[in-house]
């Protein structure tokens, strides 16, 4: 148990400082585009957040004690919920233009491809391994 919350710990600050940093961009981007100030604080708690629910979305396509169906729904919503923080956070400024929203919405589809690749790689070794369990038992009984 203690190794698996120091894994989530270390696997939210690294998402943290990779948030942090993109959040940082994008708040350039805007004020130097549209002149429109972002409180930094805002920001910082919505970073946060966001780094707290992608942590969570990738822990739970990691587990191993729950079923994969139920994995991959909760996985999924975490994802869910950090999208609609970003648009929370960010706000009009960012989504004002057509061409931010099909920016947002082609990062959101490689974080939702990474998260389905990390889905099927998992299920892909837990079928080999029932497949080679399974193998075992028909050897031993015959």
């Amino acid at each position: 148990m203690r190794n698996k919350l120091l894994s989530f710990f270390v696997l939210l600050s690294v998402i943290f400082i990779l948030a942090s940093l993109f959040a940082g961009l994008v708040v350039l981007v805007i004020s130097r585009r549209l002149d429109v100030v972002i409180a930094y604080q805002r920001m910082m708690i919505g970073v946060l957040i966001i780094s707290l629910q992608l942590a969570l979305a990738i822990t739970m396509f990691t587990l191993d004690k729950a079923p994969a169906w139920i994995r991959i729904i909760l996985g999924y919503l975490f994802i869910i919920m950090a999208a609609l923080t970003i648009r929370q956070v960010f706000g009009i400024m960012l989504f004002r233009r057509t061409v931010m929203v099909i920016i947002f919405v082609s990062i959101i589809s490689v974080i939702y491809l990474i998260a389905l690749f990390v889905a099927t790689k998992r299920l892909k070794k837990e079928s080999a391994m029932l497949n080679s369990a399974l193998d075992k038992i028909d050897q031993d009984e015959s």
